[in-house]
């Protein structure tokens, strides 16, 4: 890690509003000795904290974890998802703990290694492209079939279809200009289908 810095966790703040939005500031030794310490960085989590105190997001308590991941739009799980709560938190804690954000500070999820967090995401983000692949070729599988039941969207009269394919048949004998034929006439020497 940079300088030494760790996830303070006994200053660690938790915001409640259904679920604990949990906020540490990650400071260097020398900054945590301070008497007003200023926070560039919050490492960020849900439901893994208290309160005051008792913070265990991430790989906070992991004693050789010393990476961090920021958190797109300073939103955790998701970007831009639950600033304001975490927020909440962070005034919570500098109330509390006699801390300073400082500004532009970022969310950050502690972990220690980075490239497992990435193979982790991308593994959610191919089963969420598969799940959404699966779902879709279910529900256009059934709208297919009930279109191909009810006759959706192949409402051609049989009449005309018939009157068409005679049609066809007399321009491929080159009889089209000789003859004229009326619908009604070819429709009627032919049994209608059984529906």
């Amino acid at each position: 890690t940079l300088n030494g810095s760790r996830v303070d966790y006994l200053r660690s703040a938790g915001y409640k509003d259904d679920d604990y939005f949990c906020v540490a500031p990650i400071l260097s030794p020398a900054s945590a000795e301070a008497g007003l310490a200023r926070v560039n960085f919050w490492a960020v989590g849900i439901n893994c904290c208290q309160r005051y105190g008792s913070f265990t997001c991430g790989d906070s308590r992991v004693w050789d974890a010393g990476a961090a991941v920021v958190m797109l739009g300073d939103g955790f799980p998701c970007p831009s998802c639950n600033v304001e709560n975490f927020k909440a938190a962070v005034t919570k804690a500098e109330a509390v703990h006699g801390l300073v954000s400082a500004d532009g500070a970022r969310f950050v999820l502690w972990v220690k290694d980075t490239s497992a967090m990435e193979t982790k995401m991308m593994l959610q983000c191919v089963a969420y492209v598969l799940l959404c692949a699966v779902l879709a070729g279910g529900y256009f599988t059934i709208l297919g079939w009930l279109a191909w039941y009810y006759g959706l969207f192949l409402e051609l009269d049989e009449e005309e279809a018939l009157f068409a394919a005679t049609e066809t048949a007399l321009k491929e004998r080159g009889l089209a200009g000789e003859l004229q034929v009326e619908p009604e006439f070819v429709t009627s020497r032919v049994p209608p289908r059984d529906r």
